[in-house]
């Protein structure tokens, strides 16, 4: 090849590798960059503290050893973010925006101390890791006035009697878990937003405590562990009007009383995923009632929802199976109870385990509701225990689909 000729491709191929160097740079510029101003911990400790944290100056990460102009992180400032490892408490009050707490980060706001969080550019709280509120008079708090965001994994801690749960955004994986109730219960609004994973374990509550049918959506799984000591307080969900609880994940309850309705009218718990009731008793008072759908959609998939039993089931609590629904008894004891109804629609399927199948009345069989029995000829039924199974007086003549598993 002629000279001449290779001098415009070597030229071309430069061409191509400086542009190459320059997106490169700029791309890794935005993604590990600092900026003038940034904070940091360095190590685990309070928030008020210079030796918690260091600062970016423009060139390298520097040691808040000194006084002034070295300040502590607050509002105003570029991007302040909590790392792994390290959790920062606040001790005293202090306005901050732009926080990034990572995974394995926490923030934990002091006894009788309000962290605020102003508004300012973008997202002013981002939590992977865990914020909390640690408080044994019901005096810590968080004021939010910008935006708060809780990410896939990040954690929400309510160890405080009383106060305001924040108003965030919540990802269906995050977690808000209220552990710190004994008399008093946070504001209604607190409870009106779509929660991630929502957990009720107070050990210490005394008091029966009301959401008056202000927990709405959950779009992770509902998790009740304990409402304080055995028979001296329950979690009521609603207390006098009609109301819907719509859990896009599973119901989970080991311990305590859930009340569903103390007064008037109907409250429904919608359920996508498994519903595992333990232990603990769940209940309906007064003049109400409560339902319970399996509606059979997890994570925008029909599948199969297990029923596990072990708790008491108390007054008019009424069950139904929802047309596409799979409800599938999770041991040849399980047993579905209480003073309420039992619906399987059409087009739903039972999943069946006990020994006497389904019964229409009286106490045998996975399904014992002592209000009526309905089994819908158009449903379908499996019989899937892992023992020799008789159908039971409650299976229809005629059905849709009959399934037997041995």
């Amino acid at each position: 090849m002629k000279p001449n000729k290779l001098f415009p491709k070597i030229k071309s191929s430069l061409r191509i590798i400086i542009f190459s160097v320059l997106v490169l740079s700029v791309s890794f510029s935005q993604v590990f960059g600092q900026t003038l101003d940034d904070y940091r911990t360095r190590q685990s400790g309070n928030w008020n503290a210079l030796t918690t944290w260091e600062r970016y100056n423009g060139t390298t990460w520097q040691t808040l050893t000194g006084t002034a102009p070295l300040t502590l992180p607050a509002s105003g400032d570029n991007v302040i973010s909590i790392r792994n490892t390290h959790t920062v408490t606040v001790t005293a009050n202090v306005t901050i925006d732009q926080v990034i707490v990572e995974a394995g980060g926490q923030v934990t706001v002091n006894n009788g101390v309000t962290l605020t969080i102003a508004n300012g550019a973008g997202t002013d709280m981002e939590v992977s890791g865990t914020l909390q509120t640690n408080s044994t008079t019901g005096t810590s708090g968080i004021t939010t006035t910008g935006t708060l965001v809780f990410n896939s994994g990040g954690t929400y801690i309510h160890n405080v009697n009383g106060e305001a749960i924040p108003t965030a955004t919540w990802d269906a994986n995050s977690n808000c878990n209220i552990t710190g109730l004994t008399t008093t219960v946070p504001t209604a609004t607190s409870f009106n937003q779509s929660f991630g994973n929502f957990t009720w374990n107070c050990t210490g509550q005394t008091a029966n405590l009301s959401l008056a049918g202000n927990l709405r959506t959950i779009n992770g799984n509902f998790v009740v562990s304990s409402t304080g000591a055995t028979g001296t307080a329950e979690l009521r969900l609603s207390s006098g009007t009609i109301q819907t609880l719509t859990i896009a994940g599973s119901f989970t309850m080991s311990s305590g009383t859930l009340n569903f309705n103390s007064g008037t009218g109907t409250f429904t718990m919608n359920v996508a995923g498994n519903f595992t009731h333990s232990g603990g008793t769940i209940t309906e008072t007064s003049t109400g009632n409560g339902s319970i759908l399996f509606n059979g959609t997890y994570n925008g998939t029909t599948g199969m929802q297990t029923y596990t039993s072990g708790g008491t089931v108390s007054n008019l609590i009424n069950f139904t199976v929802n047309s596409g629904a799979y409800l599938q008894m999770a041991a040849t004891g399980t047993t579905v109870t209480g003073g309420g109804t039992f619906t399987l629609s059409g087009n739903a399927t039972l999943g069946i385990t006990s020994s006497a199948g389904i019964t229409s009345s009286g106490a045998t069989g996975n399904i014992q509701v002592t209000g009526t029995r309905t089994f819908n000829s158009g449903a379908d039924y499996i019989y899937n225990g892992t023992i020799d199974q008789n159908t039971g007086n409650g299976l229809p003549g005629t059905v849709r689909n009959l399934t037997l598993k041995g």
